[in-house]
This record gives structure tokens, C-alpha cells and sequence, in this order.
């Protein structure tokens, strides 16, 4: 069993910049989960990031630069 478990998953922190976990994921990462104090408190993937961006009709959406990831 040990061998098809992978042992370095990246994770993230709720203060981690969406940029971040955008390369993170685009770079193949697994959906990422995020720690707060050594606990998983939440799950980031690629719909999470896609959904900042769904602003409807007229928006321009966010921009990355500032942005964090809050869970």
C-alpha cells in the first residue's frame, strides 16, 4: 500500500495568494488541502480558483494581485 500513496501532497494556508495555488494546481496538484494549525480545514481546487472568477454579466472579475485564499 505504501507505494501507490503518495507521501508529498502540497498543501496550503488560508493566507496562501490564489496565484499561488493557481501554479500549484496547474502544475498538476491534487485538489490542496488547507492546514490552519496543523489541522485541514478546507479543500482548494481548480473550481474553487475558476470560481473567483465568475462575476456574471459586465464584471471584470478579481485580480489576483492582493487576493487570498479564506476557507
Amino acid at each position: 500500500m505504501e507505494s501507490i500513496v503518495r507521501q508529498d501532497v502540497p498543501t496550503i494556508v488560508p493566507t496562501t495568494p490564489v496565484a499561488e495555488a493557481a501554479r500549484l494546481l496547474r502544475d498538476g496538484a491534487p485538489p490542496l488541502p488547507v492546514l490552519e494549525g496543523g489541522r485541514v480545514v478546507g479543500l482548494v481546487g481548480v473550481a474553487d480558483v475558476l470560481a473567483l472568477f465568475d462575476v456574471g454579466e459586465g464584471g471584470a472579475g478579481p485580480e489576483l494581485h492582493g487576493l487570498v485564499i479564506k476557507r
